[in-house]
């Protein structure tokens, strides 16, 4: 975004280790420093778009940027939808208490998950399946699918013993009870 020539500011959920990367600042991004509400309530301060990624982040910023900036599009990053991820998740669980604990997580994150998508402007989801889930909700904002696929690369038919060059792991600090 910054690249495109639009003015971006990043709100970071977990503070940073003394200095903001350099990719970021270098790149013409903004860190918010401290409290997200009292930036957003500068009266000097007025986005044309606020994007927040993640129900976990929603549900704890969302009323605020609806309350401080009203005339910003709210759009949700979806990543993944999360309830689904739970469901997964519990098939591998053979303790049915836990079992049982993850059904009901995945019951309230589907409730909140289906709540953004209809206090939101659009939502983006990384899969056409997820946006078709979305969409089915009652008064669900427009959804946009943006397919994570790196264009430069390519599927080879190598045997695992046989590759080298790249390795992607994602959610590697969810920790053994992760979905990931």
């Amino acid at each position: 975004l910054a690249a495109s020539g639009y003015a971006v500011a990043l709100a970071p959920t977990v503070s940073f280790q003394g200095v903001p990367p350099d990719a970021l600042t270098s790149a013409g991004v903004a860190i918010v420093p401290g409290d997200l509400q009292r930036h957003l309530s500068c009266s000097w301060i007025n986005y044309d778009a606020v994007i927040i990624s993640r129900p976990h982040n929603f549900e704890r910023v969302g009323d605020v940027v609806r309350t401080y900036q009203p005339n910003a599009a709210l759009l949700y990053d979806c990543e993944a939808l999360f309830w689904r991820r739970l469901t997964l998740q519990s098939k591998f669980v053979t303790d049915h208490a836990a079992c049982d604990g993850l059904l009901q997580d995945a019951t309230d994150m589907r409730a909140l998950e289906e709540r953004i998508v209809i206090q939101c402007d659009a939502a983006v989801t990384v899969s056409k399946e997820e946006a078709t889930l979305l969409a089915g909700v009652e008064g669900c904002c427009p959804i946009r699918t943006l397919l994570p696929a790196e264009p430069a690369v390519s599927l080879g038919m190598r045997t695992f013993d046989e590759r080298f060059g790249v390795a992607y792991v994602a959610g590697w600090q969810g920790g053994s009870g992760s979905p990931n």
